[in-house]
């Protein structure tokens, strides 16, 4: 397989915050247990974190209170308070701004995952159609 980067973002855990203190509900630094909001096993993003060591490190923490497919259900059940989630930053942007979420984590605490987004395709030649569309996110790297 080749493949070629396509850009980058941040796994962060996010809570909704306290309304008087803004801080989060659930600060997961401070060893506490907290109702965590999963992505299935089978989603890529629930393989990148359940494979992250340093989250690994709090599993005795985290009490699964539901589990989906999707980073914006995941990101919707945060906003109402229902725990934390791993959720990619450039999905949470808004709500960051909006103050409707923040870090459930500080930076330095090693639980923010950086990711790449990569696309991939075999080595061997692809259909014509296949091969152009390769190509234009080929020259959009250079």
């Amino acid at each position: 397989f080749m493949s070629i980067r396509l850009g980058f973002d941040t796994l962060i855990p996010f809570s909704k915050p306290d309304s008087e203190t803004l801080k989060p509900l659930w600060n997961i630094n401070n060893k506490i247990q907290f109702p965590y909001l999963s992505f299935s096993s089978q989603s890529g993003l629930g393989r990148i974190i359940a494979n992250t060591a340093s989250i690994n490190r709090i599993t005795h923490n985290i009490n699964v209170a539901f589990v989906a497919d999707l980073a914006a259900t995941l990101l919707a059940m945060v906003r109402s308070g229902d725990g934390v989630a791993w959720i990619p930053q450039s999905l949470a942007r808004q709500d960051i701004e909006a103050k409707t979420i923040v870090t459930a984590a500080e930076k330095e605490s090693n639980l923010w995952v950086p990711i790449e987004i990569r696309l991939y395709r075999p080595a061997k030649r692809m259909p014509p159609d296949a091969e152009e569309l390769w190509e234009i996110f080929v020259e959009e790297q250079i």
